[in-house]
C-alpha cells in the first residue's frame, strides 16, 4: 500500500470517529473523476480540473510559501477559516502552528477525496483541529450551532474567510460570499442570543425561585407531552395575515389541537375559539395584561403552558385555570435537579415555544398561521384585536430589514428583532424536521426556511381528520408527596450554588485588588512608560495570577453550569475583547509586554465585573427565596411543613 493509501486509510479512520456524516460521503466514491493530483516538485501536487483544465497552483510549492506569509499576521489566532482545500498542504503546514484550529469549506467533495489522499490530517481530525465542512450543507440553523460549540464564538471579531487558491476565487466567487453572508449572520445571532443585559436573565432567576413551590405543585411538563390529543396541531400567531384564516379555523376547531401565542387569546376568544393550549414566556408583570379581561369560564377550557421565569403577578389572574410552569433550557433555569417538570423554548420568542411544544408533544404535523414576522402591505405589524398595538413602519428608529417574502414572491420589510425571531424559528423547524412535518399556512409575510408552504384551507383538507372529533386533555397535578421531595431537592440546590457564589465572588475581588494596584499605576502613563513599569518577573506574576483565577471560576461546576449562564452577555462580549489581545502578533519584546499590560488591565476590569454579577445573583436569589416563602398560599404551605 503506497503512501497515498495510508493518508486515506488514516484520515478517513479517524473521521469515522470525529465526522460520520463526511465519513459515509467518502466512502460512496471508489476514485476521482473530475479532479486529478499532479505530482510537483517538493513531493508535493498540482490538482488539475478535467473539465475546465485550470490548474490550481503552477507551483505548488511557491503557492504554499506565499500564502504562509499571508497567514503570517493570523499566528496568535485560534480559529482560522478557508474556503478551499486544493492538495491540502497550506492547510497541513498551518496547522504546524499549535494554537490553529482550521475550518475548511469545500465546494466539491471529490476534492476532499483527493486532499485526503495527498496529506494525512488524521491526528489533527481527532484533537478536533480541523474541521471539513461541505459548501452546499452550510445553512444558517446548523451552523449556529457549529459557532456556538467551545469557545469560537469569543474569537468572532477576527473572523475572516480566506481563500486557498485563485482556483477558487474564479469559479466559487458568488457561493463564497453567500458562505461568508451566512457565517456573518450566524455570529450575529449567537452573539445577540447570549442577551444584552444580566438585568433580564436576573429577573427571571429571580422570577423561577420565587415560582418553585408553584411549579412543583401543578403538573409535571413532560408527563403532559404524552397527553396530545390529534396527530395535527394548528399554531396560532398574531401577524396581520391572522384575520382572514380565522373563520375556517373557527369551523375546525373541534377536529384539531390549537395553541396560540399569549397575545392571540383574545383575538381567539373574540372569534368564539377556544385553543387547548396557550403558551407564555416574557417576564414582565405586563403579561397579566393578556388575561386579565377575558372571562374566567373561557380561560378554564385553556391549558396555560408558561415559562417559569415569569413574573409572580401572572398567578393571580390564571388562579384556578390549568397552568403548567416548564423551564426555559438556561443553565440557571435547569440547575435545580427538577427534570420532570421538562425544559421548553430554546429560541427567543413566544412562537418558538409554541413550535417547540407541537414537537415535543409528539405532533406528526404543526400547521403554522399568523406568523409573518413582517409588515403587512398597508403597514400594520399585527392583527386587529392584537392588544400590544402595532410598530410604526414609517419610525426611524426601528432598523428595517428586507427579506424574503411568503412563496418566494420578492421581497418584504421586516423589523431586525423580527428577523432574529425569524432565524430562531428556522433552527426550531430545523431541529424538529425529523419527528414533525412543518406546513406555514401564513399565507403572506416572511418566508420561514424549512417549512413546507400552503394554503390554510388545502392543510386543513390533506392533515386534519374533519370526521373524529377531538378528546379534551386533562392535566394531572404533581402528588403532594412527589412535590414536596422535588421541593426539597430544589432547596438544597439553591443553597449550594449560592455557597459556590459567594466563595468565587470572594476569589475574585481578591484578585482584582491586586491587578487593581498595578493598573492604577499605568494610569495616564504613555505605552512607552507603561512598559518600564514593571520588571518581566513582576508581569509574569500578575499573568500567572489572570491564570490561577480564570481556572478558579472556569474549572468549577456551578460556575460553569450556572453563573456563566446568567453572565454570559458580560462574558460574551469581555471575552471578545480578551480574545482580540489575544490573537495580536508580536514582533518585539516591547510588543510582547504591551500585549500582556492590555491582559492585565482588561482581566482587572473581567474580575470586578464578574465579582459584582456575582454579588447580584446571590442577591436575587435570596430575595426570591425570601419572597416565596413569606407569600406562599394557603394550599401549598405542605411543602414546607416538617
Amino acid at each position: 500500500m503506497d503512501h497515498f493509501e495510508l493518508n486515506y486509510k488514516a484520515n478517513l479512520s479517524a473521521l469515522g470517529k470525529m465526522d460520520i456524516n463526511l465519513y459515509q460521503s467518502l466512502l460512496k466514491i471508489e476514485e476521482n473523476s473530475r479532479f486529478e493530483a499532479i505530482p510537483c516538485e517538493g513531493n508535493l501536487f498540482d490538482i488539475v480540473d478535467m473539465q475546465t483544465q485550470e490548474r490550481f497552483y503552477t507551483e505548488p510549492l511557491s503557492h504554499t510559501q506565499k500564502a504562509l506569509r499571508y497567514f503570517h499576521p493570523m499566528r496568535e489566532h485560534t480559529f482560522l477559516y478557508l474556503f478551499g482545500i486544493g492538495n491540502g498542504n497550506l492547510h497541513k503546514e498551518l496547522l504546524k502552528n499549535p494554537k490553529h484550529v482550521l475550518t475548511i469549506i469545500e465546494p466539491e467533495l471529490e476534492l476532499i477525496f483527493v486532499a485526503l489522499h495527498c496529506e494525512d490530517f488524521s491526528q489533527e481530525i481527532l484533537e478536533k483541529r480541523v474541521f471539513f465542512l461541505l459548501a452546499d450543507t452550510i445553512k444558517f440553523a446548523p451552523l449556529v450551532q457549529f459557532m456556538n460549540q467551545d469557545t469560537r464564538i469569543y474569537y468572532a471579531r477576527s473572523f475572516k474567510l480566506n481563500v486557498a487558491s485563485t482556483y477558487y476565487e474564479h469559479f466559487y466567487c458568488e457561493m463564497m460570499a453567500e458562505i461568508n453572508r451566512i457565517f456573518i449572520d450566524a455570529i450575529e445571532y449567537v452573539i445577540v442570543n447570549s442577551g444584552n443585559h444580566i438585568e433580564d436573565a436576573l429577573m427571571g432567576l429571580e422570577h423561577h425561585i420565587y415560582n418553585i413551590p408553584h411549579m412543583v405543585a401543578g403538573t409535571q411538563f413532560k408527563a403532559f407531552c404524552k397527553q396530545k390529543n390529534t396527530d395535527t396541531i394548528v399554531m396560532v400567531s398574531t401577524g396581520p395575515s391572522l384575520a382572514k384564516q380565522l373563520p375556517l379555523l373557527k369551523e375546525i376547531q373541534n377536529n384539531v389541537a390549537i395553541v396560540c401565542a399569549d397575545s392571540a387569546l383574545r383575538i381567539l376568544y373574540a372569534n368564539e375559539i377556544v385553543p387547548d393550549m396557550c403558551v407564555s414566556i416574557e417576564r414582565i408583570k405586563e403579561v397579566k395584561g393578556l388575561f386579565d379581561d377575558l372571562p374566567m369560564e373561557y380561560k378554564k377550557k385553556v391549558i396555560f403552558v408558561r415559562a417559569s421565569l415569569e413574573h409572580k403577578d401572572v398567578f393571580e389572574t390564571l388562579d384556578g385555570c390549568h397552568d403548567i410552569l416548564v423551564m426555559r433550557p438556561h443553565n440557571y433555569n435547569t440547575q435545580f435537579h427538577l427534570e420532570p417538570y421538562g425544559v421548553l423554548c430554546s429560541g427567543t420568542s413566544v412562537a418558538n415555544m409554541a413550535h417547540e411544544l407541537c414537537a415535543m408533544m409528539r405532533h406528526k404535523t404543526c400547521i403554522i398561521i399568523g406568523q409573518d414576522l413582517a409588515f403587512g402591505k398597508n403597514g400594520v405589524t399585527h392583527t386587529k384585536g392584537h392588544k400590544a398595538g402595532d410598530y410604526d413602519r414609517a419610525d426611524t428608529s426601528i432598523e428595517k430589514v428586507e427579506i424574503e417574502a411568503y412563496g418566494g414572491k420578492g421581497m418584504v420589510t421586516s423589523h431586525k428583532i423580527w428577523q432574529q425571531f425569524l432565524n430562531a424559528l428556522v433552527q426550531t423547524v430545523h431541529a424538529t424536521q425529523n419527528t414533525m412535518s412543518t406546513i406555514n399556512a401564513t399565507e403572506g409575510g416572511a418566508r420561514i426556511a424549512g417549512t413546507i408552504e400552503m394554503p390554510f384551507k388545502k392543510a386543513v383538507k390533506k392533515y386534519i381528520d374533519l370526521k373524529t372529533p377531538k378528546k379534551p386533555i386533562i392535566p394531572k397535578p404533581t402528588p403532594k408527596k412527589e412535590a414536596k421531595k422535588y421541593y426539597k431537592i430544589a432547596s438544597k440546590r439553591i443553597t449550594l450554588i449560592l455557597k459556590e457564589g459567594k466563595k468565587i465572588q470572594k476569589e475574585l475581588e481578591k484578585s482584582f485588588k491586586i491587578l487593581a494596584k498595578a493598573c492604577k499605576k499605568m494610569e495616564h502613563k504613555t505605552h512607552e512608560q507603561q512598559i518600564k513599569l514593571f520588571t518581566q518577573e513582576e508581569t509574569i506574576g500578575y499573568l500567572k495570577l489572570i491564570e490561577k483565577t480564570r481556572g478558579i471560576f472556569e474549572e468549577n461546576q456551578i460556575f460553569k453550569l450556572f453563573y456563566w449562564e446568567i453572565m454570559q452577555s458580560i462574558v460574551v462580549h469581555m471575552e471578545l475583547a480578551l480574545a482580540e489581545i489575544k490573537t495580536t502578533a508580536v514582533n518585539s519584546q516591547e510588543e510582547n509586554q504591551l500585549k500582556a499590560l492590555k491582559w492585565i488591565y482588561n482581566h482587572s476590569h473581567y474580575f470586578y465585573t464578574l465579582a459584582g454579577a456575582i454579588a447580584n445573583t446571590v442577591f436575587w436569589m435570596e430575595r426570591g427565596r425570601r419572597e416565596s416563602i413569606e407569600e406562599l398560599p394557603e394550599e401549598l404551605k405542605f411543602l414546607v411543613e416538617k
